[in-house]
């Protein structure tokens, strides 16, 4: 009988994934190889390097996005996050898969002008399109001869800072400005890179022209923007509800028992969705379980996961409320529901860049996905999401969360007592049936197991 997957030995895996073209040899050697980055890259990447951290990559097969069945790799130390993952994705892939698009991937930047003199300065600065499209090409040749560059330029009034918001006119001071400021936004197409380095210097070439043009006036700064909002992904999926019942719990129902279990699995999920959406106690926590997913693929992959998290943040609190990123609802017939899974998230990721070729794990992880371009790449990272805050729906609102937490944890803590090779999956698997799961039962039970093996203590 063949083995599933996530049965083999990590070896085992990597040689199917080569077997299968999903990695070549040579990147398969990289994502096993536990020695990380040599010393000479480490202590450039980062200022006052000391040492490098390790955290696994794990991988989620068979996310089915489009109609393309996709492996998407996962860095993280949280135990249940791939398993998660996997398990909504396979309960997705049954129904037909995810269903995803990018409308635009366009990145913005911002240049700000503080305390404008002109009263008219906004109107002044849309006369000068033509100038600052002409400076963003000369900044940057090399994007425009890739098909990228500016594409928009706007033009936005600010107001002042509000002294209640700020806590000025307390003992901690006063807003620095009275008359607001003038943004300029620039939607910058970066191709496949973050475009970081692109916008900035695109924002810096548009902040001289207004700097030449507007001498009274103040530049105060020129940078990216992580509210990503012209790099949304909306991705959608939809379920009859008989595949939320896990087949455990199906086992001996009759038709009517499975299809009122369903039905209720099927409404819960959306009432607990729902809950996200009026309370922000629990829409944090929702979205924490969304960006379990797309927090690791960014990570597995090399991309800027602090930007990420901030845009997709922001983005949930973009009516001045913050809400859950993703919703689900119930469609179709009463006495055959279907549950309907949305989400859109800003997700500007990159599938070229140097950090991606800095790290040869990242640049491996990332060849595993199969991908073509960035719009590809964000396509699967946010049905990633969803699928993650499916698995963590369905099981909040049946067998709850921490049996399954608690399970993957019984890994995590034989390894912290001390087990090693074999004795973690058996220590593990007492620790699981034990009437306590902590670090002292932990501990007993690898005595024991010690014992048994006859290993001296």
């Amino acid at each position: 009988m063949s083995r599933r997957f996530y049965e083999l030995s990590p070896t085992e895996r990597r040689g199917q994934m080569v077997a299968e073209g999903l990695l070549t040899p040579g990147a398969a050697k990289v994502l096993a190889d536990p020695s990380g980055l040599d010393p000479h890259t480490a202590s450039r990447l980062v200022e006052n390097q000391v040492g490098q951290l390790h955290l696994p990559i794990g991988v989620v097969p068979g996310m089915l996005v489009n109609g393309r069945t996709y492996t998407v790799p996962l860095c993280t130390e949280e135990a249940s996050v791939v398993a998660a993952a996997s398990n909504g994705a396979r309960i997705v892939r049954e129904a037909g898969g995810f269903t995803a698009v990018t409308p635009t991937r366009l990145v913005t930047g911002q240049v700000v002008v503080a305390e404008p003199r002109d009263p008219e300065l906004v109107t002044r600065i849309e006369q000068c399109r033509e100038e600052l499209f002409a400076a963003a090409a000369r900044a940057h040749p090399s994007i425009v001869a890739r098909g990228g560059g500016l594409r928009e330029v706007r033009v936005r009034a600010l107001p002042p800072a509000d002294p209640d918001v700020t806590g000025a006119g307390a003992a901690d001071g006063t807003p620095a400005g009275t008359r607001g400021f003038v943004s300029v936004d620039l939607s910058v197409d970066v191709r496949d890179a973050m475009g970081a380095n692109i916008v900035d210097t695109i924002g810096e070439a548009v902040a001289a022209v207004l700097r030449e043009r507007f001498p009274q006036e103040e530049v105060l700064l020129a940078i990216i923007s992580n509210y990503a909002v012209e790099a949304l992904v909306e991705v959608s999926c939809d379920l009859p509800a008989p595949l939320l019942v896990p087949a455990r719990a199906a086992r001996g129902l009759s038709a009517e028992e499975l299809a009122a279990l369903a039905g209720r699995t099927a409404r819960r999920i959306a009432l607990a969705s729902d809950l996200a959406q009026v309370d922000t106690t629990r829409a944090v926590t929702h979205n924490k379980g969304v960006m379990n997913g797309i927090h690791a693929a960014a990570l597995a992959i090399g991309n800027d996961t602090r930007a990420v998290e901030a845009g997709c943040h922001a983005w949930a609190a973009r009516d001045g409320r913050y809400r859950g990123l993703s919703h689900w609802s119930l469609t179709g017939a009463q006495d055959a529901p279907v549950l309907h899974g949305r989400m859109s998230v800003p997700l500007p990721l990159a599938s070229v860049g140097g950090t991606i070729h800095a790290l040869p794990q990242a640049e491996a992880a990332l060849a595993l996905t199969g991908v073509d371009d960035a719009a590809e790449l964000a396509r699967v990272v946010a049905a990633v999401g969803l699928a993650q805050n499916l698995a963590a729906l369905r099981a909040l609102v049946t067998d709850g969360i921490q049996k399954g937490h608690m399970s993957m944890h019984s890994r995590a803590l034989a390894i912290t007592v001390g087990a090693r090779g074999e004795q973690i999956e058996r220590v593990a698997e007492l620790l699981r049936a034990a009437p306590r799961m902590n670090q002292d039962t932990a501990r007993a039970l690898l005595a024991r197991v010690r014992a048994e093996a006859g290993e001296v203590q």
